[in-house]
């Protein structure tokens, strides 16, 4: 396992400063063009504390950005890793998972501001988060998900996509591009999504007397399909700005190739064997052997042809979630924030003659976090397997990112 710096190690003094606090000061350090002096604490704190200061970020912004985007319910950075890969500056992040917000600054330097709803109550509320070219998201998912309840706009969780309503009337941004759960533009018998869809489309309009409003458009893709290691299924939604998309021809184009967008990009596969790591650690918790107690048992198989797919080749105890064992030469299965098993979270996977989990730098790597750091302080493991669960794959923001760059956020050299 990676060695752990000193200053990351679980004596990282969090507790002596507010988080708030925390992201005030690092936000202002990225950004010192929209936090001025007014965001400066009532300490009166211009620089972040020592030892935060000597962090030195995996993911870093790149020295020439073309637009800017700010990443809501930001979880461990999957759209910000993305945005910035395609040249783009991420003015404000949001996060109210204490463990998540502790990890994103281990890995970009600047800790997460807290509950949204604290941004969204008025109209100078709003005007703290700067203005933004895109507006990110992976709202909320628990409560659209097959694996919960379905409460939806029931759920608290539900209702916090208003949020990202009140933050698009207000700033205007030229596109949001949010992440949710494949189920969701089922839910409900569908009527979720159309009532996400005719806030955008049409109250959004009438509240601002036609000033501006959005198209939206959506896909459910898969992560296999561009270049990750791992199963994932979500449903993305890209919304534009309806003065931008007027024209019929172009919006029918992009219909088209988001739709199709992972048959357009000649992506080259990658399988679960590329991203495993030679002496991992192993989870004592597993099984160190394979057992025969079904019929659908393909120890033989353990070798079996590459596929981006996941390849179960056994199973542990009675093969229930989590006691299910997969090949390394196919995909990792979706990891879960909650599942549970022997091999919560990541599955099972048979790896140099062993069964056992994934590592966290594993999940990362299937995820498309490529360098990320991983050992994230005092943030405990199960709480780092249940982040890669919450997360986007890097892979597919980043392709649907590009997109959304080439044909709706115009070089501004040539604007």
């Amino acid at each position: 396992m990676d060695s752990v710096p000193s200053y990351l190690t679980p004596t990282l003094p969090w507790d002596q400063f507010a988080l708030d606090d925390l992201a005030t000061l690092t936000h202002k350090a990225h950004q010192p063009k929209f936090f001025k002096e007014e965001f400066v604490t009532e300490a009166g704190e211009s620089e972040t504390p020592a030892p935060f200061a000597k962090l030195k970020p995996a993911f870093k912004e790149k020295p020439t950005t073309t637009f800017t985007f700010i990443d809501l319910f930001a979880g461990i950075g999957g759209f910000r890793v993305a945005g910035q890969h395609v040249m783009g500056s991420c003015v404000f992040t949001s996060e109210w998972d204490k463990y998540a917000r502790r990890a994103y600054f281990m890995n970009f330097g600047q800790v997460p501001f807290g509950d949204i709803t604290q941004f969204t109550k008025s109209a100078e509320a709003l005007n703290r988060i700067p203005p933004h070219d895109v507006l990110c998201g992976g709202f909320p998912c628990q409560a659209f998900s097959i694996s919960g309840k379905q409460e939806g706009f029931k759920d608290p969780r539900g209702t916090l996509f208003f949020e990202i309503y009140k933050i698009a009337k207000h700033h205007r941004p030229k596109v949001l591009f949010l992440e949710n759960v494949k189920n969701f533009a089922r839910h409900d018998n569908g009527n979720t999504f159309r009532t996400i869809r005719h806030h955008l489309e049409k109250k959004m309009a009438e509240e601002t007397n036609g000033e501006v409003s959005y198209r939206v458009s959506h896909a459910v893709l898969n992560a296999s399909d561009f270049g990750a290691s791992t199963k994932r299924e979500r449903i993305y939604l890209v919304a534009v700005r309806s003065d931008l998309a007027d024209d019929e021809f172009k919006w029918s184009e992009w219909l088209d190739l988001f739709g199709k967008l992972n048959k357009r990009k000649n992506i080259k596969p990658r399988y679960l064997h590329e991203d495993i790591q030679p002496n991992a650690e192993i989870d004592k918790g597993l099984l160190n052997k394979l057992t025969l107690k079904r019929d659908d048992f393909e120890y033989g198989k353990r070798n079996l042809p590459e596929a981006t797919k996941p390849l179960r080749i056994g199973i542990m105890g009675k093969g229930g979630q989590g006691e299910r064992i997969y090949s390394t030469n196919g995909h990792a299965i979706t990891f879960s924030a909650y599942g549970g098993g022997a091999a919560s979270k990541t599955g099972a996977y048979y790896v140099d003659g062993r069964v056992r989990k994934l590592t966290p730098t594993e999940c990362a790597r299937a995820m498309g976090f490529h360098g990320m750091n991983v050992n994230t302080g005092d943030v405990p493991l199960l709480q780092r397997y249940k982040q890669f669960g919450n997360s986007v794959v890097v892979n597919v923001v980043e392709a649907i990112f590009a997109e959304i760059k080439r044909h709706w956020l115009p070089d501004p050299k040539r604007r």
